[in-house]
């Protein structure tokens, strides 16, 4: 039987995601892990320095980050071939499947009580209605934008809406 492939972290804590990048090349062991209490010695076993793990996330983030915005730079080439669908069945569809894809989700990881939660807190309920709204009204528009051939124009306007972001949550904080 092989041993099992693990990394523990200056905490003492079990993280394969770190010896997945390890096996990458991604990041660089900082020592092999020594045997405590007589437990056997892992050879694939190895501690990784908080600097390696600070790395890691950034350049996961990183990562991320532009899979996100190469994902929405082809957004408007998807939904330009919807055209002959109506903006509002397309939000329609969107909010459906996001729905269920969130239902899975939740279902998955137990989040059902944080759900619960907040559908009793009443502020809660009445800042997550608002979010929607605007979320449902930001995408509406975009969608509008992109069968009506305004990219460029609900480009710009992306462009502002963080700085709108920013001033709501300064405001309502």
């Amino acid at each position: 039987m092989a041993p099992v492939a693990f990394v523990i972290t200056q905490t003492g804590q079990v993280d394969t995601e770190q010896f997945r990048l390890v096996l990458l090349g991604k990041l660089r062991p900082a020592r092999e892990a020594l045997a405590k209490d007589g437990k056997p010695h892992y050879p694939h076993a190895m501690t990784i320095s908080p600097t390696d793990q600070a790395a890691a996330r950034t350049a996961t983030g990183v990562a991320f980050g532009l899979s996100a915005y190469l994902c929405w730079g082809f957004f408007p080439l998807y939904f330009k071939q919807l055209a002959h669908v109506s903006p509002l069945e397309v939000l329609a569809h969107r909010s459906v499947w996001a729905l269920a894809t969130l239902a899975v989700l939740l279902a998955g990881s137990g989040g059902w009580g944080l759900v619960r939660a907040a559908l009793h807190d009443r502020r809660q309920l009445l800042i997550l209605s608002v979010t929607t709204v605007l979320i449902a009204t930001n995408w509406l528009v975009f969608l509008f934008a992109v069968t009506t051939n305004q990219v460029l124009q609900s480009s710009l306007g992306y462009f502002i809406n963080p700085l709108v972001s920013v001033l709501l949550g300064y405001l309502f904080t």
